[in-house]
Order: C-alpha cells, then sequence, then structure tokens
C-alpha cells in the first residue's frame, strides 16, 4: 500500500529577483508539506499536465539560460528538492480545455495507477475550474472500488504572508455523509452512516444512543421484525431530537449538519408515521413500497394487517370460535384477529372439524376455500388459490349461520375487499420467500407486487376513519393473547 499525490500542474510564470524565483510554484508547498511527516510521504507523485504546462516554455532559468516549461521546472527543481525520485513521479497529459471524453481518459489514466488499499492524498491549489470535481470523482470512485482512502488538500494564499496548506477533509467528508445518509433513507443500511457516526459517538453518550437507535431501526427492517418498526422509528426520533438539543453537537458546523440532514430526511421520509396515527401500518407499508423493500411491506401486512383491519371494522369470532382458536397450539401467545384472518380467512376455517363431518372426500370446498389434495383435479396451484368474492360472501354468510362469527353486515363489502387483499399478501409473501412463480398463482413481477400492494394500502386507508360498529355486541379485546385449551 502506497502514498499517493494527485495534483493538476499550476502552469507557472515566476519573476526572477536577486536570482531566486519569486514565488512558488502552486503544488509544489503541498508536495513539501507531505514530505515533512514520515507516515504521508508520497512513494508517487501523479500530476495532470496540461499542453501549455507540458509545451509552453514559461519559467525563466536562474542562471539567465532559456525558459523552461513548468513541467520540466517541476521535475529539476521540486523534485530533487522535496527528495522524490525521478521514477515516483507520473505526468498525466491532458488538454488544455478537457471535454467529456478527455475527463473520461484522464480518469482511467489516474485509476491505472493506484492500487486496492492506496492512500490518495489530492492537491487541489491548481488546475481548471472543473479540475476539483474532477479530482474528488476519482477520489469517490476508488473509495467504493478499490478501498483507497482519500484526504483533501490546498494551498492558501494569503498576502504578504507565507504559502499555508489547508486540510479540506471535512468538507470532503460531507460527500460520505450525503451518500451515506441516501443510503439509510433508501434501503434502511447503515453501515457508512454508523461509520460516520462513530467518531462522534466517542465524546457524546446521545451521539451514541442515536447510533444505536439507527442501527436498531435498520436492523429490525432488514430482518423483517415489523412488530418493532414504529417502536424503533419513535426511538429514532425521540434520539435525534436529543442530539440536536445538545450544546456539545454545535461546536462544529460541519459536524452540525450531519445532524440537519438526519432531521430533514427523517421529517420527509416518515412525517406521517406516528405509533398513536391510524394511518401508520399503510404509511410505513407505502414507504417500503416506496424503498423497493416489498418482503418488509408484506411481512408488515401480515403480521399488523388483521389487528388494524379488526380496529376499524367489526368482525370477529363467537366463543365458540375462540375456543376453537384456542384448542389450536399454533394460535397460542396470539391474539384473535391474527389467526382469524391468518388461518380462518385464508383457507383454514373455524369450523374445520365440521366440514370433516359433512363434506364428502373429492369435493371442492367454497365453504373455507380449500381443496381436498385427494381430488382428481387437485394441484399446488389450485390448493393455494386466491378466493373469488362470490366465495367469501358463501363462505361469511355459512362462518354467521354455524355460529362460528360475527361482523357488521353494513360492511361487509369493505371486509371482502381486505380479505381478498390479505390472501394475496400471504400468497406473494410465499412466492417471493420461494422465488417461486408457479403458474396459477399471482403474477411474480416488480409491477404487479407494486400495484397489489398499493392497492391493498387503499384499501387500508379507505377504512381508517371508520369505528368498529358491534351493534351493542361486546367486542373482543385486541390485547387479549389466545391461551392454549386443548379440544374435549
Amino acid at each position: 500500500m502506497s502514498n499517493i499525490l494527485l495534483f493538476f500542474m499550476s502552469a507557472y510564470k515566476p519573476d526572477i529577483k536577486n536570482g531566486a524565483y519569486s514565488r512558488a510554484q502552486t503544488n509544489e508547498t503541498v508536495l513539501y508539506e507531505l514530505q515533512k511527516q514520515k507516515e504521508r510521504r508520497p512513494d508517487t507523485v501523479l500530476a495532470l499536465c496540461s499542453a501549455s504546462v507540458r509545451n509552453v516554455a514559461s519559467v525563466p532559468a536562474p542562471d539567465g539560460g532559456e525558459d523552461i516549461t513548468t513541467l520540466d521546472y517541476f521535475r529539476q527543481q521540486v523534485l530533487p528538492a522535496a527528495g522524490i525520485p525521478a521514477d515516483s513521479f507520473v505526468s498525466i497529459p491532458v488538454p488544455d480545455s478537457m471535454n467529456e471524453g478527455a475527463q473520461a481518459k484522464a480518469i482511467q489514466d489516474i485509476v491505472q495507477k493506484v492500487q486496492p488499499g492506496d492512500t490518495l492524498y489530492i492537491d487541489l491549489s491548481g488546475g481548471m475550474r472543473d479540475t476539483a470535481m474532477l479530482l474528488v470523482a476519482v477520489a469517490r470512485y476508488l473509495r467504493d472500488i478499490r478501498d483507497v482512502t482519500a484526504h483533501v488538500l490546498y494551498t492558501e494564499l494569503v498576502e504578504g504572508k507565507p504559502l499555508l496548506v489547508r486540510d479540506s477533509d471535512k468538507l470532503y467528508d460531507l460527500f460520505d455523509l450525503i451518500s451515506a445518509t441516501d443510503e439509510f433513507f433508501a434501503t434502511g443500511r447503515t453501515g457508512r452512516l454508523s461509520g460516520y457516526l462513530r467518531v462522534s459517538a466517542v465524546s457524546s453518550p446521545k451521539t451514541a444512543t442515536l447510533l444505536n437507535s439507527i442501527e436498531k431501526f435498520s436492523e429490525d427492517l432488514l430482518l423483517c421484525n415489523a412488530a418493532r418498526l414504529l417502536d424503533d422509528i419513535s426511538a429514532l426520533k425521540a434520539a435525534l431530537t436529543d442530539v440536536l438539543k445538545d450544546t456539545n453537537v454545535t461546536r462544529n458546523k460541519l459536524d452540525t449538519l450531519l445532524y440537519d440532514l438526519l432531521n430533514e430526511g427523517f421529517k420527509k421520509e416518515f412525517r406521517n408515521l406516528d405509533k398513536k396515527k391510524a394511518r401508520a401500518l399503510p404509511t410505513l407499508v407505502r414507504w417500503c413500497l416506496n424503498h423497493d423493500m416489498f418482503q418488509q411491506a408484506f411481512t408488515l401486512l401480515s403480521e399488523q394487517m388483521p389487528a388494524f383491519v379488526c380496529s376499524h371494522i367489526f368482525v370477529q369470532p363467537t366463543q365458540k370460535g375462540v375456543d376453537f382458536l384456542a384448542s389450536q397450539l399454533q394460535n397460542k401467545g396470539k391474539n384473535w384477529s391474527y389467526p382469524l384472518f391468518h388461518f380462518h380467512f385464508c383457507r383454514t376455517a373455524l369450523m374445520a372439524a365440521e366440514i370433516k363431518k359433512n363434506n364428502k372426500p373429492g369435493l371442492i370446498f367454497d365453504s373455507d376455500l380449500r381443496l381436498d389434495r385427494t381430488a382428481s383435479n387437485a394441484d399446488d396451484t389450485t390448493f393455494f388459490r386466491i378466493a373469488t368474492d362470490d366465495e367469501l360472501n358463501r363462505y361469511l354468510d355459512r362462518s354467521v349461520q354455524e355460529g362460528l362469527l360475527l361482523l357488521d353486515e353494513s360492511q361487509r363489502g369493505r371486509l371482502i375487499e381486505t380479505i381478498l387483499g390479505y390472501q394475496k399478501v400471504q400468497q406473494y409473501r410465499n412466492q417471493i420467500n420461494h422465488a417461486s412463480d408457479t403458474v396459477g398463482l399471482l403474477p411474480l413481477t416488480v409491477r404487479d407486487v407494486r400495484a397489489t400492494l398499493e392497492e391493498i394500502c387503499t384499501a387500508l386507508d379507505a377504512i381508517t376513519d371508520l369505528k368498529p360498529n358491534s351493534n351493542g355486541v361486546h367486542r373482543l379485546s385486541l390485547t387479549e393473547r389466545l391461551s392454549y385449551v386443548p379440544a374435549q
């Protein structure tokens, strides 16, 4: 691994005063400064040299001889003075005015000279107006592709004072900060953002808390821990607010930009999310949808849609239905709404025992939307198909008639719409998990997945202002959990 100094060589037109040059060439000050520090001393110097630098003899010889070019001056005067061997200096020719093609070639020429793990020191002191952008673009490319660390320097010229070398790493790091923040809000990943924050977290417990909150949200999002996401967002919001109130953070304005940027991004991304707000679920699902997090969106709906629907539309099992749910070991510890949707409304019916008793083998069980696998026309796709409106109507009719289900008949249409949506949620979630696009199931394309998620969110939005109308019937609590009671 090597230290590499990269710069655009500035044309040099000095005067001779008392046998010496009146001023230093723009780039040599940074080179001398790096040479003073053993750990930063350049092993290679890469210089973009324009046609004028290479061909125009603008530098007078101290002995009165013929003028030389800036490139020759650098080779003959600066490199020996800095102790840089001639073979460690690489001149990269470029035109005086670089179009897009010339810029691309310059970047390619630089990249060929830098190896993985090298440290790149960029001198922004010279060059044309677009030079800084070109050199920063190179640094960013090398960081991402070859794990190259970059440091940005420049020479400050103050009238009547010696040239000073300024470190501009803080300003350069803002590019990393912006991309890291964008990565977090776009994908939920925190690798770069965590690296940036950890520097501040050493001296700020509040920043450490913020970092932990961000990483917790990211972890739960990527692992589809849907039930924790709203809690994570609330904790993240509180931690960020706490950091912004901390006067220790405001001492360095560039560091403060990090928290301002996070705060603005947070307000933009999560402005409609609040655990206490009725629209939290469809809003969070749409956030996942907008960021192409389809599995997270379906997990959210799978886990939270049953309670959401039951909190806005009156539908619940009778005591007989609850007793059946409690007799199923897989329902232990769940509130009744989840098995009602997940098993009852997704083809494993509350009245399963009743069906086994009264139906003959080989028939399609419209009442619970299942197909007997022993039937001659049974196959894996039909067994898991999505119901029709008519089937669901007959299914609900029988559930009510059998004394297993209570519902608000005035909202039957909306209930059916949400049940069908929930069936699609389970279907797509299974297909994505198993990378399956079996003929006869829902079409597994990004366009169709997006359309389905948007359709479900629209249906949920339509019921968010509703309050369950039980017509005097005691409503079951959505917070109580089922205990396992084996059937007698």
